[in-house]
């Protein structure tokens, strides 16, 4: 059996529990340091010494912590206002349900946004972009009536004026009101063949030149002249009872008709218009070829050419017998006359009389012709036809303080555009356009050596105006905009101004 020794245990010089253990820490300090109470005594005291410094802690932060008044909960309900809104009414309306809005004095809560709001809030309506001042235009210039007076005898029609600004060029527009102007078919007159079958060329020229036969009765009585607006008559021969008509003829021109007269025809016209007659006599020539002179611009750009052979076959054929300062001469060549004589004369001449135009000419359709000659009298019908536009347009220029020094005749094709250049020196420039009202509409594009354009459609005479026009090349451009009928006579005059 083991002894207290041997199990840990000893004896101790005071009264002992038996059995008690020895600590080895306590037994391993020195004798002086070992205190002389039991573990078991010493574990009550610390705790209570731990309680009391917590009590002293817990006083004393109640008694030094600042007065922090009322406590305010962390959450609290703000007031909330409520505004009786009234019921939406329903309307029936053709099986559906209108809702009807709100009034506009309704006072609504407005909802806090719930997250930040964008730069630019989203629109709840499209909106149509302001248009640019071009676009603010209106569609159709202002016409403005404009008072002119009468240029000597001349056709004045009533005029009406718009000034546009606000285009790359700055221009203004003059045109025939056309308001009290009923668009009409081309009326054409034309008495029978004998030596000058111009009835087949007019034929030959389109649907637009169909005319009617006018007999000498008719050419009596002014009535039955006024159904036409142009009046050809062909070469045939003259007796004594034809030259009653010259007082009916002439009235007819001075009301604003167009008189074409060839060859034999002269006589006639002599009679009705003494006061443009050659103030010398003028024979008749022999048969024989001419190498003609054209004298006319206009007509040197139609037919691309300055001298034009013409062939006449007959005696007694007829140069023009009026005075070459009183008409305007468009050919003129040196012939031998029935006495034998080499005399320089006009062969084409137009005047015009009061409000009408007459037109002569010593050649006309035969037989043997060539296609030159064809052309040319090709051009007499459009020059006639188109006689009272370019009467009309001449007016509207010089009123304008314009001189119309370049006539240029065109045809005009559905789908077709016809340019031309005109070289402009300095000042204004002025560009008409003159076609008779039957129907017709066409554009004028304008552009400049800058490239700036401007572009006016109208369906009929129209003049634009463009002060301080740049100097160079101006490119001119006519389109049709709608044609009654093909093969369509105007006729274009450019000039440059103060």
């Amino acid at each position: 059996m083991r002894s207290y020794r041997e199990m840990g245990f000893r004896k101790r010089s005071g009264p002992t529990l038996i059995g008690q253990p020895v600590n080895p820490i306590r037994m391993a300090l020195p004798a002086d340091q070992r205190t002389s109470l039991s573990e078991w005594v010493m574990l009550p005291i610390l705790a209570g010494l731990f309680g009391l410094g917590t009590v002293i802690v817990l006083v004393g932060w109640l008694l030094l912590s600042p007065d922090v008044g009322e406590v305010v909960p962390m959450r609290a309900e703000l007031p909330r206002i409520v505004v009786p809104i009234p019921e939406p009414v329903t309307v029936e309306r053709a099986s559906e349900a209108v809702l009807t809005p709100p009034a506009e004095d309704e006072v609504f809560l407005r909802r806090m946004p719930s997250r930040q709001a964008d730069e630019t809030p989203p629109l709840l309506v499209p909106v149509t972009p302001l248009p640019s001042p071009k676009q603010l235009m209106p569609v159709s210039p202002r016409w403005v009536m404009e008072a002119l007076p009468m240029v000597g005898p001349n056709l004045i029609m009533p005029i009406e004026v718009a000034k546009m600004e606000d285009t790359e060029l700055t221009h203004t527009v003059r045109r025939v009101k056309l308001s009290d102007m009923t668009p009409t078919p081309m009326r054409l007159g034309v008495t029978k063949f004998v030596h000058d079958d111009l009835g087949t060329v007019l034929a030959q020229m389109g649907t637009g030149y169909g005319t009617s036969e006018v007999s000498n009765s008719d050419l009596l009585s002014l009535d039955q002249l006024k159904k036409y607006d142009v009046v050809f008559l062909t070469c045939s021969e003259m007796y004594v009872r034809d030259f009653r008509s010259a007082g009916t003829l002439r009235q007819f021109v001075e009301q604003g008709g167009t008189l074409y007269a060839s060859d034999l025809r002269g006589d006639l016209l002599q009679a009705a218009f003494p006061e443009y007659r050659s103030a010398y006599p003028v024979f008749p020539g022999v048969p024989q070829n001419v190498d003609a002179t054209v004298v006319d611009p206009a007509l040197q750009r139609c037919l691309d050419r300055k001298r034009i052979p013409l062939k006449f076959e007959s005696f007694d054929w007829r140069p023009s017998p009026f005075d070459p300062a009183k008409v305007t001469v468009c050919l003129r060549g040196n012939y031998r006359n029935s006495l034998g004589h080499d005399v320089l004369a006009p062969l084409l001449v137009k005047f015009r009389h009061k409000q009408g135009t007459v037109i002569f000419t010593s050649f006309h359709n035969s037989k043997v012709e060539s296609p030159t000659v064809r052309k040319l009298i090709e051009y007499l019908v459009f020059s006639a036809v188109n006689a009272r536009s370019e009467n009309r347009l001449r007016d509207m220029m010089v009123h304008s303080g314009y001189s119309p020094n370049e006539m240029r005749p065109a045809l005009l094709w559905p789908s077709k555009s016809v340019a031309s250049v005109y070289n402009h020196s300095r000042g204004s420039l002025q560009v008409a356009l003159g076609f008779e009202a039957v129907g017709a509409k066409v554009r004028l594009k304008i552009e400049s050596p800058s490239g700036k354009k401007i572009a006016h459609a109208d369906e009929g005479l129209f003049v634009v105006e463009i002060p301080n026009a740049e100097p160079g090349p101006w490119r001119i451009t006519m389109t049709p905009i709608w044609l009654p009928f093909a093969n369509f006579p105007v006729i274009t005059s450019l000039s440059s101004g103060r």
